[in-house]
């Protein structure tokens, strides 16, 4: 049994793909559209989603209407070499939003709060640093904070579904 394998049998099979060891040099845009035309092979695709973010660069989920075709594909797929890199392909361990959605059991997730880093210009932060903080020396006692935003670790599929999927039908006409 493969490592690959053993990964895979822990996690119960899933609409959803975790796939990872993408090639990072690949453009975001390029990544979800071949990866779309790849596994689509294997059964209707509802959503790709790729992020370019540093903790999730070279990795994406693929998430299809069906559970055997997501099984189905992680068979096929494992180890396919894509973009001159070998893919490791298994299920994904969170319900896809677009799935909770179609099934009616959708509830936004609590993303997590931004956070806040404070540098500080106290002589006691400044001479820590070697920086002399002293009187006169431009030091000014204030507490600067920025927020970082956490926006770019979540994944937002609802958004990437409806860039992927075709548009609906137009209604019918009443007669």
């Amino acid at each position: 049994r493969t490592m690959a394998q053993a990964a895979t049998a822990d996690i119960p099979p899933s609409h959803t793909v975790y796939v990872n060891n993408l090639n990072d040099h690949v453009k975001k845009d390029d990544l979800r559209r071949h990866l779309y035309c790849l596994f689509s092979q294997f059964g209707v695709i509802l959503d790709v989603v790729a992020l370019k973010t540093p903790k999730m660069r070279g990795q994406a989920f693929v998430t299809f209407r069906d559970i055997s075709s997501a099984t189905q594909a992680v068979r096929s797929l494992q180890g396919f070499e894509f973009f001159d890199k070998k893919m490791r392909l298994q299920y994904g361990k969170q319900k896809a939003n677009v799935i909770a959605q179609l099934e009616g059991t959708y509830s936004a997730r609590k993303l997590a709060k931004p956070k806040l880093i404070e540098f500080g210009r106290t002589k006691d932060a400044t001479t820590a640093n070697g920086v002399d903080g002293g009187e006169g020396g431009g030091g000014s006692g204030e507490k600067v904070t920025t927020a970082e935003s956490a926006a770019g670790e979540g994944v937002d599929e609802a958004g990437a579904a409806a860039r992927l999927m075709p548009p609906p039908p137009p209604p019918a006409a009443a007669a």
